[in-house]
């Protein structure tokens, strides 16, 4: 009975994620190479120079840059290394040291959120909608005192104003580019980036050029070797994905953005 049991278990589980692997396949093959040109383009092989490369913004992301730990720990990674990229641009490490992904899971305590990238889940669910990655972030900010003037969760769900959305990330990122106090996590479908499965993924942006509608994604899966640019326009895809079946069902309906605005003058890099 217990073996009867087990197959049938293997058999729902397959079941379930067949369709997905299946979508995830026919997206990949039409929409990345060889059929189409590359979609992510490596930060080693862009082509354009712009203010970017300089940015204290993008250098200090650079130097406080964690790869996740498991293969539901995107949202710790993107919280420490934007939690440590604070520090440097507010001049508050006052010796403490790096924040670690341990330290910050033990410290935030909201939305269940060691269980949730624990190997077997919170109530069978493993990592963060957007919703919750708001909580988080917001958690975090106020747990290690780092000032903000804005901290928003932006949750692309289903939303009549998505034309109007569109346009203020947009604006969000030239301000991100031509200043130094402000950084955007991103809750994304990482198969619209990358030849892989149709998944939610967290990671924050490094850079921008808006000049050439283009943005970088400082990618925490240990499986991309260095950051990648894609168009704004694939951003905003990846972001404003709809979800449906299992991933539906396990409280992931579309991804988002959190935006934070760091207390401190918003100077020219």
């Amino acid at each position: 009975m217990e073996l009867i049991q087990n197959i049938r278990k293997k058999i729902h589980f397959y079941q379930k994620y067949l369709g997905l692997y299946l979508q995830s396949r026919l997206y990949s093959i039409w929409n990345h190479e060889p059929f189409r040109k590359k979609v992510a383009t490596p930060v080693s092989q862009y082509a354009h120079s712009a203010p970017h490369v300089s940015h204290p913004i993008s250098q200090a992301l650079s130097s406080s840059f964690a790869y996740q730990f498991n293969e539901a720990a995107c949202s710790v990674a993107s919280v420490a290394t934007v939690l440590n990229a604070a520090h440097l641009i507010l001049d508050q490490q006052k010796g403490e040291g790096r924040i670690t992904q341990q330290e910050v899971l033990k410290r935030v305590d909201v939305v269940n959120w060691s269980a949730r990238i624990s190997p077997e889940g919170f109530r069978n669910r493993r990592g963060l909608p957007i919703d919750s990655l708001g909580m988080v972030v917001k958690k975090a900010f106020e747990v290690y005192e780092i000032p903000c003037t804005s901290l928003v969760t932006i949750p692309l769900t289903g939303s009549s104003r998505l034309d109007a959305l569109k346009k203020e990330l947009f604006q969000k990122l030239v301000h991100f580019q031509y200043h130094r106090n402000c950084f955007l996590i991103a809750h994304f479908n990482q198969g619209v980036f990358l030849k892989g499965l149709h998944l939610p993924h967290i990671s924050p942006i490094m850079s921008v050029d808006m000049d050439n509608r283009m943005v970088c994604i400082l990618d925490v899966d240990p499986q991309v070797s260095e950051p990648y640019w894609i168009s704004f326009d694939i951003f905003w895809k990846g972001i404003s994905w709809r979800y449906d079946g299992i991933l539906r069902k396990n409280g992931y309906e579309s991804g988002g953005y959190v935006w934070i605005q760091l207390d401190k003058p918003s100077l020219h890099p």
